[in-house]
């Protein structure tokens, strides 16, 4: 690739990274990111993994993860709630990939 097409890339991989923090909430659907950065899915995933180090999929859990440890600081919403405004549809995953990636539960995290 020259430089034009890396260039090109980037910004359309800036795109579906803009699309995923402005959507987290959202049930977002891999077509929707594509369509976002205007790349195939497959180029999406592709590019995206070797540009981020991860798949969309890991990178949109791994921001709404952060989302929620802000709101369990700044914030006395109930778990639940939380669970639901950054986007995640199960309460016992999300404790789960919670403890899992910050060894502490959303609860413990909180006090």
């Amino acid at each position: 690739m020259n430089n034009n097409v890396d260039a090109e890339i980037l910004r359309r991989l800036s795109l579906a990274e803009d699309y995923i923090v402005s959507n987290y909430d959202r049930n977002i659907k891999l077509d929707d990111i594509a369509w976002a950065a205007c790349l195939s899915v497959n180029h999406l995933l592709r590019t995206f993994k070797q540009t981020y180090q991860q798949s969309p999929h890991q990178y949109l859990t791994r921001f709404r993860l952060q989302q929620a440890r802000h709101y369990l600081k700044n914030t006395d919403y109930p778990v639940n709630e939380i669970v639901a405004m950054v986007g995640f549809e199960c309460p016992s995953s999300f404790i789960r990939l919670f403890k899992s990636s910050f060894n502490v539960t959303p609860g413990q995290y909180r006090f």
